[in-house]
């Protein structure tokens, strides 16, 4: 059965979950805000990598190896 969850609270269970990855800043936004930062920002999409997944320690040496392929 499907929990009906507000915004802050799905944020506040996200952060509970990956605060124990330490050294990552999450920012948690919808499409359009992402859209008008990126806007601001000068960086567009194709500089943006997003994983996806449930375990979170594959997602953390997923996010390494992709780090590591960018530095090159």
């Amino acid at each position: 059965m499907a929990r009906s969850l507000g915004v802050d609270e799905l944020v506040e269970e996200m952060d509970k979950e990956l605060r124990k990855y330490q050294g990552i800043i999450y920012n948690y936004s919808q499409p359009i805000i992402d859209n008008v930062a990126e806007s601001v920002a000068g960086i567009n999409a194709s500089n943006a990598v997003k994983i996806f997944g449930n375990d979170f320690d594959k997602l953390d040496e997923l996010a390494n190896q992709v780090i590591d392929q960018k530095k090159t």
